[in-house]
Parts: C-alpha cells; sequence; structure tokens
C-alpha cells in the first residue's frame, strides 16, 4: 500500500509539472513581470523540479499538504474537508441504486426462461457500459433540461440537482455488478452441489439462499468494496458536467489552474482511499470465505 501510494504521488508530482506554463499564468497575467515574479519566488515555483519534489516530500512527512496555489487562503486540506460531503452524497446513492439494480437484473437474467428478456438485459448493460459518461451526462441535460424543462441542467443545493447526477453514474456499477451477479449464478448452477440439491427436492429458493448465493459471494464481494471506493473520489466528468462542487470538481479545476498542491494532496487522498478499501476487502474475503484466504477458489 505505500508503495503503491508513493509511487502514484511521485509520478503525478512529475507529471503535473510537464505542463506548460506555470500556475500563475492565469492568476496575474494582467500583472507586471515584477509583482508576477514576486509569487514565482513566494512559492518556490523558480526552483528546479527536484528541488520542489524534496521540499514537497519533506512537507508530505510533517502531514502538510499545502495551500492552494489559485486561492491562497484555502489549504488542501480545506478543499478535501469542503469537496467530500458532495461526492459522498451523489457517489452514495447512484451506488445503492447501482448495485440493486445490478444484483436483481442479474438474478433475473440467471433465472428467466424468457430468451427475448435476457438479451434485452443484457444489452442494455452492454450499453450502459459501452457510452462514455461523458456523451450521456450531455445528453440527459439536453433531454430533461432543454427539452422537456423537469429538470436542472447543473448546479447543487436542491434534490432535483442529484437526479441527473445518479441516472448517469449508474451504469458505472451497475454493469460490474450485473455481470458478475450473473456469472456467479450461472457457474453455481453448473456445480455438481447444485445438481444435488435438486435431486434431493430443495425448491430453488432454497438453493440460491444457501448455496448459490454463498458461493458467489466472493466474486461479489470484491466488486462491491472496489465500488465503495468510488463514493469518496466520484466521478470526475459527471462533477464537472453538473457542477457538483465534490472532489472530482475540485481536481479538475486544479488541473487546469495548475494548482499543483490540490492536485497532489487529491490524488494522495484518492490513491489512499482506495489501496485501504481494496485491503479491507482482502481482510473481510478472509474472515467471511476462509477458503479465499487458502486459495481455494
Amino acid at each position: 500500500m505505500i508503495a503503491v501510494v508513493f509511487l502514484t504521488l511521485t509520478a503525478t508530482f512529475f507529471l503535473v509539472h510537464t505542463i506548460r506554463g506555470d500556475p500563475f499564468t492565469s492568476k496575474v497575467d494582467a500583472l507586471d513581470p515584477k509583482t508576477r515574479q514576486q509569487y514565482i519566488l513566494r512559492y518556490g515555483t523558480d526552483k528546479s523540479i527536484l528541488e520542489q519534489y524534496a521540499i514537497f516530500l519533506r512537507n508530505l512527512a510533517k502531514g502538510d499538504l499545502g495551500v492552494s496555489l489559485s486561492n491562497n487562503t484555502s489549504t488542501v486540506n480545506d478543499v478535501i474537508r469542503n469537496c467530500m460531503p458532495s461526492s459522498l452524497i451523489v457517489g452514495s446513492i447512484s451506488y445503492f441504486l447501482s448495485f440493486v439494480l445490478g444484483f436483481l437484473a442479474g438474478i433475473v437474467c440467471s433465472y428467466s426462461k424468457n430468451k427475448l428478456l435476457r438479451s434485452v438485459l443484457i444489452t442494455l448493460f452492454m450499453l450502459g457500459i459501452s457510452i462514455p459518461v461523458f456523451i450521456v451526462a450531455p445528453v440527459y441535460q439536453q433531454l430533461f433540461s432543454v427539452k422537456l424543462g423537469i429538470l436542472p441542467a447543473s448546479g447543487w443545493g436542491k434534490p432535483e440537482n442529484l437526479v441527473l447526477p445518479i441516472i448517469s453514474m449508474i451504469p458505472i456499477t451497475a454493469v460490474h455488478v450485473f455481470k458478475h451477479t450473473k456469472n456467479g449464478i450461472k457457474a453455481a448452477r453448473n456445480s455438481g452441489y447444485y445438481r444435488a440439491a435438486k435431486q434431493r427436492g430443495f425448491s430453488e429458493i432454497y438453493i440460491f439462499k444457501r448455496h448459490i448465493l454463498k458461493n458467489a459471494s466472493p466474486a461479489l464481494l470484491t466488486v462491491i468494496i472496489s465500488g465503495v471506493s468510488g463514493l469518496f473520489t466520484g466521478a470526475f466528468v459527471i462533477e464537472k458536467v453538473f457542477a457538483i462542487p465534490g472532489i472530482g470538481f475540485s481536481f479538475v479545476t486544479a488541473i487546469s489552474k495548475r494548482d499543483y498542491p490540490i492536485i497532489l494532496g487529491l490524488n494522495i487522498a484518492f490513491t489512499g482511499i482506495y489501496v485501504i478499501f481494496i485491503l479491507l476487502g482482502d481482510i473481510i474475503q478472509a474472515l467471511l470465505f476462509p477458503r479465499f484466504k487458502e486459495g481455494q477458489y
């Protein structure tokens, strides 16, 4: 985990410094060169990239993520603290709906004898994951906001502002839950214990609850845990398109402004949250499914 976080922040540090220009281009472009140079000296961007990297690591070791270059009254910690609630609200609601939709659709597709229904479900979920969200979101805005006028195109603070971002984000997770649920049930129904249970006269519902769900859970749990990490990071494109003041929106804005401390601080938060949830997923699997720990799955 430590190695992944360190390598990620190191790669990000050097990548953001390859962007042409400097953080003060748009901020002080109208000022005279002397004042602009004072900004550069104040924030140390005149130093070599290796010197800046060493300073960054030294401050990071102290828990100091720095101050925003575009808004020197806000620290990186302030930005994370202020943006996290918005991302968490949109992410948690969309994730819950994604899981319910994907799980139920996976069960229906596995047990339904209607070939047309199964084909329709698979096609819809394939379209959901194939069409990029940066295309879907503007289409929703055009349809529900411009044409029908029933929902706001963007903004934050009202319940109706949540509708379009949530339905835009649902396919991102729902398709993975659908796929793992369907494949897990299919594999379980082809197993020997399923046929043995059917021969003993157990009902389909009983077999599903006592055997199929249990054996399909490890793979599904992996999807759930990795999806939970996305609740905190949010969807960058979604937040930008719908003007949601979340972490993703702040990250994209920081890139456009070359605000290095914000970019690095948010990236550390993204990576840290992700690897922590991956670790928690491994621990939970080892506790709930001992055979997983022993490598028997």
